[in-house]
């Protein structure tokens, strides 16, 4: 086995940002990661990756858990867009860029208008004009995904997990998944809405009596569960009369940095702004180091923007250091200009900028702007393949997404055998420790070698199976590197993974509010039902056949009649079907399966794991890993090609994917498929950093 070394970080999205303490004036509540953790998933450590692939990540700062993190958080931002969407009611102006900002050309559609670019600069979503549906689609317009129509713009989430939309005479928030959406309390008459870059709140336009204000209401994006509460009635700007906002970090802010400040632009008027006209406004968030307090303190008259016309949002560039916004130099409205002012060295806007055209409405057929995107242009996904020269260091090869000594436990199985491995990965999620294979007669090496690298001496550590599938020469192996072997074991894969819920009851204090059930002679099933039951904190059981056998039945019998019990693929279905709590999750085939799991359960995905679906031992270690992550499992098939339904679930996350993990050697994820995997899934957002690999 190779020598575990490091060498991944990636922006791992179960990091989570939770409120800093208030600041004093009108204000709206800004998250901050370094507070606490608010999502309910695994936590994130500094990590690396072992394997024969080395490379650079993005990420996290840390607890426990697997992690592709790094406390070495670069800048946000790699170089200038080379686009910017300009549409108007009539269609989209897409106006090209050289890396100075300069505008090389313009190229319009009247097929699509509201277009949004994701956070990746991999995605755009936009009205299309034939059905007033909205779709997001690949920037290169291969892949299309739909979803109810908007009224307005939309406003993506800074992670990419989804947009906010207005349909009906409500905004919801639109996860990628289109059966994934949450409604959003926002006050009566608000318009124009835009999402903060943490992800927790949404700003929006809001009336007043005298003109307009702007306001803060929750939007728990990137699956947050709220710590505080950040509804903001008034952001003090109402001396300004705002327009539509728009929000970003200040150029060189991190969402790991507390002090970090959060800039507010819009098209205004104050008292001294000339009658008719309107200005462009940046409100700074009350100065370099925040002492002023929060919004309405530090606002900063940038530049006339002309008569005052109902005009789109300004739009900041990726990385905050340019604002493009639109100017009405005539009086009637007609030919709005597009412009772009800089920021300063010192990271702020200044009063008396400077602007450049970047394009005019002028001899064109379009009209007034009523939405401006630019496309960020950002390095790809990470790509990494965790594999080895066999099953067991390619188990122990995913001790790598822990720091030297960060993982909690191992959950050690048999290498010849599946059942153990795929139940004791939720085991193994919820404890903070990878899945290791061994053969019977003794420790494999290269699971002692994960041991030694990534467990402190002394701990706890899982032997699932009786000594005919793990022998007692294991346990004693074990406990001679200097841990304490815990053994759970049954007569059979039934019983053993029985055993292995009960003791999730005890280390929960409770029984599961959910179990999940797959067929116990296939391994498919079973381990893309391991991410899921993680994300709920639940079992994966077996049965036999469509048959459950007495001592899951009995299990299943002691759970609550408002337990969710999930059904995985045709077998675990059948086996359920007689049992009211029910819901059946399955499909024509695994690769399906794999792709409705995900679909059913995971509103987005930052991660996409893939493994072959024919072969258990890669699939089994990279799916318990995958559920510490709380990501899903998608299934491959041998072939140059991906399988349908995991393309599909894969374009669909694209605009929040950061990074392609593939389990196994070129046989189970050939070369072919693992490219099509990693162009489908895009480019990084810029939300913790970019990874810079080639």
């Amino acid at each position: 086995m190779a020598r575990l070394r490091p060498s991944l970080v990636l922006g791992v999205v179960a990091a989570v940002c939770v409120p800093a303490a208030a600041v004093a004036g009108p204000a709206a509540a800004q998250p901050s990661p370094g507070a606490g953790a608010a999502r309910a998933a695994a936590p994130t450590s500094p990590g690396r990756h072992i394997g024969p692939q080395q490379g650079r990540l993005l990420g996290g700062k840390a607890t426990t858990g697997p992690s592709l993190a790094s406390a070495d958080i670069p800048t946000r931002g790699i170089g200038a867009p080379t686009q910017l969407l300009v549409s108007d009611a009539g269609g989209t102006t897409t106006v090209t860029l050289d890396g100075a900002y300069n505008p090389q050309g313009a190229r319009r559609t009247t097929t699509r208008t509201h277009a949004a670019a994701g956070p990746a600069g991999d995605a755009i979503a936009y009205t299309r004009t034939s059905d007033g549906a909205t779709v997001t689609e690949s920037t290169y317009g291969n892949h299309a995904v739909t979803y109810p129509s908007t009224d307005e713009p939309i406003a993506w989430g800074p992670l990419g997990d989804g947009f906010v939309r207005h349909t009906d005479g409500r905004y919801v928030l639109q996860f990628t998944n289109p059966a994934a959406v949450e409604p959003i309390d926002v006050p009566a008459g608000a318009t124009d809405p835009v999402v903060s870059p943490y992800g927790m709140q949404v700003v929006v336009r809001v009336p007043t009596a005298g003109g307009h204000d702007l306001a803060g209401v929750n939007a728990p994006f990137s699956g947050a569960a709220l710590a505080a509460d950040y509804t903001v009635p008034s952001l003090g700007l109402a001396g300004y009369d705002p327009g539509a906002p728009a929000i970003a970090q200040a150029p060189g802010g991190s969402v790991y940095d507390d002090t970090a400040l959060t800039y507010i632009a819009f098209v205004g008027a104050s008292a001294s702004t000339p009658a008719g006209t309107r200005h462009l406004f940046v409100d700074h968030q009350g100065g370099p180091v925040r002492t002023n307090g929060g919004y309405g303190v530090d606002v900063v008259d940038v530049i006339g923007a002309g008569y005052d016309c109902d005009v789109a949002a300004p739009a900041f560039s990726p990385d905050g250091t340019r604002l493009a916004y639109v100017r009405s130099p005539n009086a009637d409205c007609t030919n709005p200009e597009v412009r772009v002012v800089t920021a300063g060295a010192d990271g702020r806007f200044a009063a008396g900028s400077t602007s450049k055209l970047l394009f005019t409405t002028a001899g064109t057929t379009a009209t007034a702007p009523t939405s401006l995107s630019w496309v960020a242009n950002n390095p790809r996904a990470y790509r990494v393949r965790v594999d080895g020269p066999n099953r067991y260091a390619t188990a122990a090869n995913t001790m790598g997404f822990w720091d030297a000594g960060g993982a909690a436990t191992a959950v050690i199985t048999s290498g010849n055998n599946f059942p153990d491995a795929l139940t004791g990965g939720p085991l193994a999620a919820r404890l903070g420790g990878p899945v290791l294979l061994t053969g019977s007669a003794s420790l494999h090496p290269a699971a002692l070698e994960a041991l030694n690298y990534g467990v402190p001496k002394g701990s706890d550590v899982y032997i699932l199976g009786g000594t005919t599938a793990v022998s007692s020469q294991v346990w004693f192996d074990v406990r001679d590197a200097g841990y304490t072997p815990i053994r759970i074991e049954g007569p059979n894969r039934y019983a053993v993974a029985v055993k292995v819920a009960q003791k999730l009851d005890a280390i929960r204090g409770r029984l599961p509010d959910a179990a999940f059930v797959a067929g116990g002679s296939a391994f498919p099933d079973a381990l893309v039902a391991g991410p899921p039951a993680a994300l709920n904190d639940a079992p994966v059981l077996l049965s036999n056949g469509p048959v459950l056998p007495d001592v899951v039945k009995d299990y299943l019998g002691s759970l609550s009649s408002d337990a969710d019990l999930y059904g995985i693929g045709g077998l675990g279905a059948e086996a359920l079907s007689q049992d009211p709590r029910a819901v059946p999750v399955s499909g024509d085939n695994r690769y399906i399966v794999a792709a409705n799991v995900a679909q059913t359960f995971f509103p987005w995905s930052y991660i996409g794991g893939i493994a072959d679906g024919r072969n258990w031992p890669d699939a089994a270690s990279g799916g318990a890993l995958m559920a510490g992550f709380l990501e899903p499992v998608l299934l491959t098939n041998g072939r140059d090609t991906l399988p349908a339904p995991t393309e599909e679930r894969l374009f669909q996350t694209r605009a929040s994917a950061d990074a392609l993990i593939a389990f196994g050697g070129t046989t189970a994820v050939p070369a072919d498929a693992y490219a099509a995997a990693a162009s489908a899934a895009g480019r990084q957002t810029s939300y913790y950093g970019l990874d810079t690999q080639p």
